[in-house]
């Protein structure tokens, strides 16, 4: 029997309730999310979905990609990831691995991620080992991590979703001290347009910050090509971008402008297996 939208709703809701007591700051990794504005929880097709709302691995195509941003243009504020999906017969598996920083500070994040569909609605779970590490010999901590999401078509054009990240409150567990990682709901929607636009936006609260907006719009420009520009708050960026997408592998690039901090450059690619 076919589930209606609102009863879809409803399940997401029930997910929704069960994690705000619990709500780690999401990271926006990938030029494509960057690009809208960082507005990245209900993002279709999202390559880099197992650093963000980990249900919408499930439509992602298998894969492997690279992403690189250069935060303010300071070579040692460097993001690096590396990620991969492959779709299994009752889900979507993906990995991955991202690095801030440079020798003297720097995080890592492992994590594996997995997604399925359950009852028409997206779901998706992914847990991450966190290492904050320092030069010479001040030592390194480490934390892991659980986040869960959900997606939920509504009818042709709408799709609503929402990620909880950190929900056991993971810390750096350090010698003296411990230092607990942020935790963040998000909740989104996605509009699409006629196949030619998408039109995103997110609220978002971090447990440790205000209430964050983020929206964005990616349009068809010609063929294979889209164009890309967003807005946040909390902090407040402007972002704008490029997308190339061929049969066998896709290029996005991204400028982000923060207004205190500068602009940040980034690109990532991704080389399709099927």
């Amino acid at each position: 029997m076919k589930v209606r939208w609102y009863s879809k709703l409803y399940l997401l809701a029930v997910l929704g309730l069960i994690l705000v007591p619990n709500l780690k700051a999401q990271t926006i990794i990938g030029a494509r999310s960057m690009a809208v504005g960082g507005a990245q929880t209900a993002l279709a097709n999202n390559e880099w979905a197992l650093f963000g709302n980990p249900s919408s691995l499930y439509s992602n195509p298998d894969g492997v990609a690279f992403y690189s941003l250069r935060n303010y243009g300071i070579s040692e504020l460097t993001d690096i990831a590396f990620s991969g999906s492959y779709a299994i017969k009752d889900g979507t598996l993906s990995a991955g691995i991202h690095r801030y920083g440079d020798d003297l500070y720097h995080e890592t994040n492992i994590k594996l991620g997995y997604a399925f569909e359950w009852q028409q609605v997206q779901w998706g779970v992914s847990t991450g080992l966190h290492v904050l590490g320092f030069g010479g010999d001040y030592g390194s901590g480490s934390a892991f991590t659980l986040d869960v999401g959900g997606s939920i078509p509504i009818q042709d054009k709408w799709v609503l979703a929402a990620t909880a990240t950190n929900l056991f409150n993971g810390a750096y567990h350090f010698e003296e001290s411990d230092e607990e990682l942020s935790s963040a709901i998000s909740v989104g929607i996605q509009y699409s347009l006629e196949e030619r636009a998408l039109f995103l936006f997110d609220v978002v609260k971090d447990v440790q910050f205000p209430l964050a907006i983020r929206a964005g719009v990616e349009m068809d420009i010609v063929s294979n090509f889209v164009g890309r520009v967003g807005v946040s708050t909390e902090p407040n960026t402007y972002s704008g971008g490029l997308g190339y997408q061929a049969q066998r592998y896709s290029f996005n690039f991204v400028v982000q402008h923060h207004q205190i901090l500068g602009t940040s450059p980034g690109l990532d690619m991704k080389i399709y297996l099927k």
